[in-house]
């Protein structure tokens, strides 16, 4: 995929994440526990049903992202840092929201997004200082 068009990705995902996280999947939440406040067992495999499949694809994207290929560039690691700063900013929200233990799976794709993202984002930070390095050690070398 060209840069062009994942960073317009990228930058829906940052707008959506939120937008997903505290308003949908909150009012969601709030909902069903509402309707079904006399069954905590419906009103949690309600919201199951609801959010499961669409909050592990929200927070698939940024993995995805990580595990692509190498970021390469100052400006697509910055974005990679930009993911992971949204997963980080909106983890306790995440966390209440998916509190079930149903919804393990949810949780456990958000860590793993912030985890790859992490991975990724301080390989390059360390390709970044070996080529440096590298680049003031041969600097003025006669060949």
């Amino acid at each position: 995929m060209e840069w062009d068009v994942l960073e317009t990705k990228i930058r829906s995902w940052l707008h959506a994440v939120k937008i997903a996280v505290k308003n949908i999947f909150y009012g969601e939440r709030v909902l069903c526990d509402s309707v079904f406040s006399s069954s905590g067992k419906i009103a949690e495999s309600c919201f199951v049903e609801i959010s499961r499949d669409a909050a592990i694809t929200l927070f698939g994207f940024p993995e995805n992202f990580a595990k692509s290929k190498k970021i390469l560039s100052p400006e697509k690691m910055f974005r990679a840092l930009d993911l992971y700063e949204a997963i980080s900013d909106l983890w306790t929200e995440i966390e209440m929201i998916f509190s079930y233990d149903s919804l393990s799976a949810v949780k456990s794709q958000a860590v793993a997004s912030v985890v790859k993202l992490g991975e990724s984002i301080r390989d390059e930070l360390f390709g970044f200082a070996v080529w440096n390095l590298l680049d003031s050690f041969f600097v003025g070398e006669e060949h």
